[in-house]
């Protein structure tokens, strides 16, 4: 996919992307400096189990303290009410790890593009 211009915000470096076989959490800087750019994007979320994208995520909601999605049909979801959707992976909890999971291809995608502009457009 070519970059038309789109930088990688300051404040997805520092969120994971994945988790190590031992259970340390990857940055996106860490997989970024480690050379690890040659996976592909989706290869890190097919390697987890749907238990492992849920921890993943909630760990990268945990990083977002003023978290706030809105979902027809439930209406405005905060931090904690997402954390609960997430680890009970009730439906909307599954929308919101197929957000964050896209989200992280996305960024692995413009990585790979070679795009190391923090928090720039």
């Amino acid at each position: 996919m070519e970059n038309k211009g789109w930088m990688i915000p300051e404040e997805q470096w520092e969120m994971p992307i994945s988790i190590t076989p031992d259970g340390h959490w990857i940055t996106l800087r860490e997989f970024a400096d480690q050379k690890m750019v040659t996976l592909s994007s989706r290869s890190l979320a097919e390697q987890l189990a749907p238990e492992q994208q849920a921890e993943l995520v909630k760990e990268r909601i945990a990083h977002r303290p003023d978290f706030k999605v809105a979902m027809i049909g439930i209406g405005l979801v905060n931090q904690e009410r997402a954390m609960q959707e997430v680890g009970e992976q009730t439906p909307a909890g599954r929308t919101l790890i197929n957000i964050e999971l896209r989200t992280i291809a996305r960024v692995i995608e413009l990585a790979n593009e070679g795009n190391r502009e923090y928090g720039k457009q």
